[in-house]
């Protein structure tokens, strides 16, 4: 099983001209395949150096039962912390993030202990800004199973997805992709997330409550949660980067990347 980084070349229509023309677009773009070690200074062509921290591992081309390519597991075994990350550097955005569109994309499964006190989490955790413009923006696995969307570290501003109501639960080991796309629909910001390119919700990002983040620094990435919690994360890819999907009212096809599409081949 390998990877394939593929560029699409189709349009996302009226959507992407007014965010040219109405919003600023984030200029970094970080991409992880888990098909190298995400710290290294010299990332495979297209790729990027990640940063992790924490007391546990992040291991590549290695899978829940062991050696698998393109994909990286994390396992804390309730006993440590870990994250995989990657700094946002646009100055611009930087200085004040609410003017930025952006995106994030992911695609990983997990499975999580039903005694976990403290979420798990995906997104961004700081626009980064030195004003309180810049947001905590992430997605976390809940403990039955099911998706919350939260604000800020434990602050849940909705369930997005409800196990035994809404589908299966989650935390079945199965890779799904998930986006966040933060943008502008003519007269303000919004905030939507997809699941295997279904709409869960849109919400708006001046009104929501997303708190602030820390002053001058920028993160997006993995984070598992405290060191009372069990679970594990195979992570087939990560993205952030220019909003690249069409108005949630009009979207056909997301989650894959837009301009960028992450395809696993086999």
């Amino acid at each position: 099983m390998r990877k394939a980084l593929i560029t699409a070349v189709a349009s996302v229509g009226l959507f992407a001209g007014a965010q040219a023309e109405a919003a600023l677009q984030v200029t970094d773009t970080f991409i992880y395949d888990g098909s190298y070690q995400p710290n290294t200074p010299a990332p495979p062509p297209g790729m990027s150096a990640w940063k992790v921290s924490g007391t546990v591992p992040i291991l590549f081309n290695t899978g829940r039962n062991g050696p698998q390519d393109g994909v990286a597991y994390i396992n804390d075994n309730g006993n440590g912390l870990a994250s995989l990350y990657s700094d946002i550097t646009n100055p611009g955005m930087l200085a004040d993030a609410s003017d930025y569109t952006w995106q994030f994309d992911i695609r990983l499964s997990w499975t999580i202990d039903t005694g976990t006190n403290s979420y798990n989490f995906f997104g961004v955790r700081s626009e980064g800004n030195a004003s309180t413009n810049g947001r905590f923006v992430g997605i976390a696995p809940d403990r039955n199973g099911g998706l919350v969307l939260l604000t800020n570290f434990n602050v849940v501003l909705e369930t997005l997805y409800e196990a035994g109501v809404d589908g299966p639960a989650l935390d079945d080991g199965v890779l799904r992709s998930f986006t966040i796309a933060k943008w502008f629909d003519g007269t303000q910001m919004k905030v939507s997330v997809y699941m295997e390119g279904q709409h869960l919700t849109t919400v708006d990002y001046n009104t929501d409550n997303f708190a602030a983040g820390n002053p001058q620094f920028g993160m997006v990435g993995l984070w598992t949660g405290s060191t009372s919690t069990t679970s594990d994360f195979v992570v087939d890819y990560i993205k952030f980067g220019p909003v690249t999907i069409p108005e949630p009212a009009s979207l056909a096809l997301l989650s894959v990347g837009g301009a960028l599409v992450l395809r696993r081949r086999k």
